[in-house]
């Protein structure tokens, strides 16, 4: 049976930037609030085109009644991946395709345990995201 070889391999994971802000004043509103979060994916490929850096970028928002609101904090945070590519002869946009779809499936268990821990650092009960 012929070995299975997977294009990218996700070599190391790091926060590379984050914006926390807490509103100590906050109260929340009857019925509470709800939360999104917004992503956007920036893959580069370096040179030898056998490694690639790519950098989620997150950001939660706010909304009670479906209109947006402030929130109990404000966060925005930028999670990066080295990847190893195994495939240099493809084209870049077949790389940076694969990249930015699979990098933000395979960054977002970091992602959740950034937000994790940090609101949980800021004294706020510890905000799990959705998977």
């Amino acid at each position: 049976m012929p070995e299975l070889s997977v294009p990218g391999r996700l070599a190391e994971v790091f926060l590379d930037a984050a914006h926390f802000d807490r509103h100590r004043e906050y109260r929340f509103p009857a019925g509470g609030v709800t939360y999104t979060i917004d992503t956007a994916t920036e893959a580069e490929l370096q040179d030898d085109r056998t490694v690639a850096y790519v950098r989620l970028k997150a950001a939660v928002h706010w909304a009670h009644d479906g209109e947006s609101v402030e929130g109990p904090f404000e966060l925005q945070l930028v999670v990066a991946g080295i990847f190893n590519w195994a495939f240099p002869d493809r084209s870049d946009e077949d790389i940076l395709g694969w990249l930015e779809f699979n990098s933000t499936h395979l960054l977002w268990p970091y992602l959740r345990s950034y937000i994790s821990n940090l609101t949980s650092m800021a004294g706020l009960p510890q905000m799990t995201i959705y998977t």
